[in-house]
């Protein structure tokens, strides 16, 4: 189980260092922000709708303590809804 949580971990840090860099450049476009930093747009917009997951949620996902049965790519491709109860539901539904 450890091996897939590490993929979903570093996601999730990447994530909230992604959201960090558009916050930080609030003032440019995503598609700007990856042409400056030469990342991909689209990862990089994954990445910033999977920084907004719950708290708690992150939280057990960097700990380990979460069981979903997801890919670090199927995380980052899920459309997770934006309220964090929906979330923990169509993440632990199964």
């Amino acid at each position: 189980m450890l091996h897939a949580i590490v993929p979903i971990a570093s996601e999730a840090w990447a994530a909230l260092a992604a959201r960090k860099l558009v916050l930080e450049e609030a003032e440019l476009s995503l598609n700007q922000i990856a042409i400056k930093r030469k990342r991909c747009r689209t990862r990089l917009a994954r990445l910033v709708r999977l920084s907004w997951l719950s708290p708690d949620i992150t939280r057990a996902i960097v700990k380990g303590g979460i069981s979903i049965d997801l890919s670090s790519s199927q995380l980052l491709a899920a459309d997770l809804p934006t309220a964090w109860g929906d979330q923990r539901i169509a993440l632990t539904r199964g």
